[in-house]
């Protein structure tokens, strides 16, 4: 069975990046708890070697600042079903977070469901 992926993509102030590993964490827990099969947050590090093929860049797309670092975060499910399933569980357990204030721009934050169509 295909898996599906949800992907995002966040232009994070320099600054908060040790208060977003914290939500991150609490996040990964609750989404794993829930029936999540994988769940990842990784900071950019090498943003230009597909300028070198011709190609456009992350900064580029989601306009990062100077002060800014991009987030890609990605959850992993055995189905589109099964994440609507898992979601709508984690959504109900998010109460730590209307007490937390969002360490980036929520409105900057690019997001996407993706099907899985080859795996190794």
């Amino acid at each position: 069975m295909a898996k599906y992926i949800d992907c995002a993509l966040i232009p994070l102030p320099k600054k908060n990046v040790e208060k977003y590993k914290e939500m991150a964490s609490m996040m990964g827990k609750i989404f794993k708890d829930n029936g999540a099969l994988h769940y990842y947050e990784n900071l950019a590090e090498d943003l230009d070697s597909i300028k070198q093929m011709g190609g456009n860049t992350f900064p580029n797309i989601i306009k990062v600042k100077e002060d800014e670092v991009i987030i890609m975060a990605f959850i992993v499910f055995n189905s589109k079903e099964e994440r609507e399933i898992i979601k709508a569980k984690v959504m109900g357990n998010l109460e730590f977070m209307s007490k937390m204030e969002m360490p980036f721009e929520m409105n900057r934050m690019v997001f996407a469901g993706f099907e899985n169509i080859v795996e190794y």
